[in-house]
């Protein structure tokens, strides 16, 4: 079941003068909650300091469905007041042994929360210590991506992010960019399902709202994705990976008898229902949102179908044998091969049962091209 919204919530640690503020990058239907975010003091011999946070996370799908283990990838932003502006944007947080702190165990954070740490790193930063020492208060905001690990037969395993991007995270994303380049990011639509809206007079920080944040962010090109997930510490993931995604482990897979979609090989515009009431006329009750019915030209809340509004089978879920939705429909999504290959994968609303088949072929696309279909999932 869907849990309540992630709260936000302020912080004020009086012995060193910092001014913490908490924001929450996930998609709604994650489950993912960050709160009570403090600092545990400075160590200027070390050149560190510790941010603690209590995270915890609940699995929307039924009990048992998961077929891999969810991570929550967490990293962090920061913002001098004094010195930083709407010119400059918020900074990345350099972390100590990131690799070992920043990927979290879903199954560790639980539905009650436990408390983790960063460990913030200043080491080559000589300019941000200074300004910590003269006074200068940081805002920082701790953020979340829910995750899934796919192993690999051969070679390292990889992580793929659970939900496609949602039109609330692209907005934070853009509120944390400098002023110029979140405009040059900004889709500006009034058009399938985009609901990003931006406000000239409003508060740098808040400018850009989203009216429906959980619904999949369309709209986005190709290099407008690649600058997002380099933004989170993350990128696009390569054709084979998003495939062996959707298609799941080898002992699942087989050639013999290799998926045709994530959920398995039942075509999904056969005996499934449509909506026919609710914010979902026109939409697919089952496996996937695709094919445009009845003039439903637009995403659906990223995970929708694993929400649990009706009845459905673990396949009608529609989502693979690792526990990732939407890789079927909605919005396609981007992945990248190399500089000079790159397309979209999985399809969208708007195509047909044979198109969102794990091995159709990729869209190809210019790579500043806004298409209403397209989005993009992370990966590590």
């Amino acid at each position: 079941m869907r849990k309540s919204k992630p709260n936000f919530g302020k912080v004020v640690v009086s012995s060193i003068s910092f001014l913490m503020t908490l924001w929450v990058i996930n998609a709604q239907a994650s489950n993912v909650q960050i709160s009570e975010v403090r600092m545990k003091g400075l160590n200027p011999f070390a050149r560190t300091a510790q941010i603690e946070f209590q995270l915890s996370q609940e699995s929307p799908y039924p009990e048992g469905v998961l077929g891999a283990e969810d991570y929550i990838w967490v990293f962090g932003k920061y913002w001098l007041e004094g010195e930083d502006s709407a010119a400059t944007g918020w900074h990345h947080l350099e972390l100590v042994d990131e690799r070992k702190v920043i990927f979290i165990p879903a199954q560790a954070a639980g539905e009650v929360g436990d408390i983790f740490a960063l460990t913030w790193d200043f080491t080559d930063n000589d300019e941000l210590l200074n300004s910590l020492f003269a006074g200068k208060k940081p805002k920082v905001r701790v953020c979340a991506i829910e995750m899934v690990r796919i192993p690999q037969e051969i070679g390292e395993s990889f992580f793929l992010s659970k939900y496609e991007v949602s039109q609330q995270q692209y907005a934070d994303y853009l509120n944390m960019l400098d002023a110029s380049t979140a405009q040059d990011c900004w889709a500006g639509k009034q058009a399938s399902g985009y609901s990003i809206d931006y406000n000239a007079n409003a508060e740098y920080g808040s400018c850009f709202t989203a009216s429906f944040p959980e619904r999949a962010c369309n709209f986005i090109s190709f290099s407008d994705a690649k600058a997002y997930a380099e933004w989170a510490g993350l990128r696009l993931p390569s054709e084979s990976e998003w495939e062996k995604a959707a298609i799941g482990p080898e002992e699942i897979a087989g050639e013999e008898n290799l998926r045709i979609y994530p959920w398995g090989n039942t075509n999904p515009s056969q005996g499934n229902s449509v909506y026919e009431q609710g914010s979902s006329v026109g939409h697919y009750q089952y496996y996937a949102n695709f094919g445009n019915l009845q003039g439903a030209d637009e995403p659906l809340d990223v995970g929708f179908y694993c929400l649990g509004d009706i009845m459905r089978s673990i396949a009608q879920i529609g989502s693979s044998p690792f526990g990732i939705p939407d890789l079927a429909g909605n919005v396609a999504e981007w992945v990248m091969n190399s500089e000079d290959d790159f397309g979209l994968k999985g399809g969208s609303f708007a195509s047909s049962a044979e198109q969102i088949k794990i091995k159709s072929t990729k869209q190809k696309l210019n790579a500043e091209i806004n298409s209403a279909e397209a989005g993009l999932r992370l990966a590590k």
